[in-house]
């Protein structure tokens, strides 16, 4: 349906790819927790995480808070949509 995928989180661009490539191997972490969450034919169940409301937006990344990997450098500068390979960019301070 679409050549190109673009992520956002709270009105950011985390990540953006070729489908293909985004959808088997994502680099950011809140990419990689929707696919992970979009339910499956087997019936998985949906699990709902509250995001804080934005006028609690933090100063570094606005997924730190929520990210396993996220460690000081995230929660003090948001990191710049950048590239990473051929035709895909992350928002990540340590892609994964």
């Amino acid at each position: 349906m679409c050549d190109d995928v673009a992520v956002i989180f709270r009105g950011r661009f985390v990540e953006k790819a070729p489908a293909a490539a985004l959808f088997s191997a994502p680099k950011h972490p809140y990419t990689r927790e929707l696919i992970d969450a979009a339910p499956k034919l087997e019936g998985a169940p949906i699990v709902a995480v509250d995001a804080p409301p934005n006028d609690e937006a933090p100063d570094g990344c606005a997924y730190a808070a929520r990210c396993r990997f996220a460690q000081t450098r995230c929660r003090e500068a948001p990191p710049p949509l950048r590239p990473i390979g051929d035709s895909r960019s992350v928002a990540c301070h340590f892609p994964l």
